[in-house]
């Protein structure tokens, strides 16, 4: 450091949340993040990163200096030794250099006479039809070409604009595809996309806006990052600890179904928990018993009031639940509504299914099956998804919070809209009510319907 190499004094300027004042002795304890600017002059008091914005304006004002934004990216090597990849559409000339590949003649191809044994270069460059018969675009002079291909960041880093116009032959994407779909509506990846491709694919969007290709400059309007999951013993799975959980084998002891709706049944989406062999073996379970629903189908049954409402509240929290990536949640209700669907002795195939198409994101095996055995027309993937049906949400009973003096001491099961006197008069029929209102009389009543009747005794 400068100040040890000429033996000054190391003055504290900030103060951590702690309150020490005093001297350095450690570069480590350095406080550089967060705390309260001391020893400073007209920046005492102030949070260290309100007094950088401080320190800034002053010197601005002084004219001894103006903000200057660093930013920390370096050239990106593009190229690599590798096979699987978009050739690099350059070719070499002794006399001309390096020259780009002429439009008409892209895209180069992928030879397949290649050799795979590592030598340090591309297995390309060792490719007798790949480098035969080239001239370059300039002198056509005998020239060769590149045999390096691009890294795949390249590719993944615009994938998202051919998506939208896969089967254009006269360009990467037309300004019609761009205008209907673009920008993404929701990016998911893991937080190490931050650094890596999420970076890429708005730096080539920025380039490509810069180029005139479109108007927007983020290509992707909100982002969604996953958490990990983790191995039993709580570390990060690593084949040197031995600890990896192999999906294969999960799904040959247990089924796809079964793994793809533990993961989303872990916990919250973004959250980093622990792979739990326990909890997979109850997933497993409940859709045996969703697979053992079909022995109650008959195709004209009316189903209960109660099952009709489960599957309708089950319709409404689930199309909520995945809209916000409560995946966990929604699968818990799923989870609620086989419950009171297994309390039925019949069940219509049309509430049935009605539940199937609930099931299909989290265990689409499944629900395809049970789809076709039941009846059901065409795929289910294919048919539309369920809107909710308010006015079977409704029930014709609500529960009813009896107080005395504030303090509950019953709850009713009532008819909706019951008269204050009906009410009143089935409160008092209950023994934990009465023997708290002695004369029968209240001194007063707060009845709100439907919900809450307490009686106040004057006592």
């Amino acid at each position: 450091m400068f100040a040890q190499a000429f033996d000054l004094t190391v003055r504290r300027v900030v103060v951590a949340p702690v309150g020490d004042e005093a001297e350095i002795p450690e570069l480590q304890l350095v406080q550089d993040d967060v705390g309260t600017m001391i020893n400073s002059g007209f920046l005492d008091g102030l949070p260290i990163h309100q007094a950088t914005v401080k320190i800034m304006d002053h010197l601005e004002e002084k004219g001894w200096g103006e903000r200057v934004t660093t930013y920390r990216l370096r050239d990106w090597l593009v190229s690599r030794q590798r096979y699987w990849g978009a050739p690099i559409p350059i070719i070499h000339c002794q006399t001309c250099g390096a020259v780009p590949v002429p439009e008409e003649q892209l895209p180069i191809v992928l030879p397949t006479d290649v050799d795979f044994r590592p030598t340090g270069e591309s297995p390309i460059a060792r490719s007798k039809s790949f480098h035969q018969g080239v001239t370059c675009p300039k002198c056509s002079e005998p020239a060769r070409r590149e045999s390096d291909t691009l890294d795949t960041f390249v590719d993944s880093s615009w994938y998202f604009l051919r998506f939208i116009d896969p089967h254009n032959e006269e360009s990467a994407f037309s300004e019609e595809a761009i205008q209907a779909w673009m920008p993404v509506d929701r990016y998911v990846g893991g937080v190490e996309h931050a650094v890596l491709h999420l970076l890429y694919a708005r730096f080539i969007t920025k380039a490509l806006a810069d180029a005139g290709g479109f108007s927007f400059r983020e290509p992707f309007l909100s982002l969604r990052n996953q958490g990990f999951i983790l191995a039993e013993d709580g570390r990060k799975m690593s084949k040197s600890l031995g600890n990896v959980v192999s999906p294969d084998d999960v799904v040959a002891q247990y089924g796809a179904d079964t793994l793809r709706a533990y993961e989303m049944f872990m916990g919250p989406f973004t959250d980093t928990m622990p792979w739990s062999t326990r909890s997979m073996v109850g997933t497993r379970r409940w859709l045996d018993r969703v697979w053992s629903l079909h022995e109650r189908i008959e195709t004209k049954v009316d189903d209960s009031e109660e099952a009709i409402r489960a599957v309708e509240q089950a319709v409404q929290k689930v199309t909520a639940d995945i809209e916000n990536f409560r995946f966990n949640t929604a699968i818990s209700t799923l989870m609620e509504t086989s419950n009171a669907l297994q309390s039925q002795p019949l069940l219509s195939q049309s509430l049935f299914h009605r539940y199937l198409q609930l099931l299909a994101p989290f265990a689409p095996h499944l629900a395809a099956e049970l789809w076709e055995m039941t009846g059901g027309e065409g795929s289910i993937e294919q048919a539309a998804w369920p809107v909710v049906d308010a006015s079977k949400l409704e029930t014709d009973h609500v529960t009813l919070v009896v107080q005395v003096n504030g303090r509950v001491r019953a709850t009713l099961v009532v008819a909706r809209g019951l008269a204050e006197a009906d009410a009143m008069r089935a409160a008092l029929e209950q023994a934990g009510v009465s023997k708290h209102v002695p004369s029968g009389t209240p001194g007063k009543i707060v009845y709100v319907p439907d919900r809450i009747l307490n009686i106040v005794t004057g006592d």
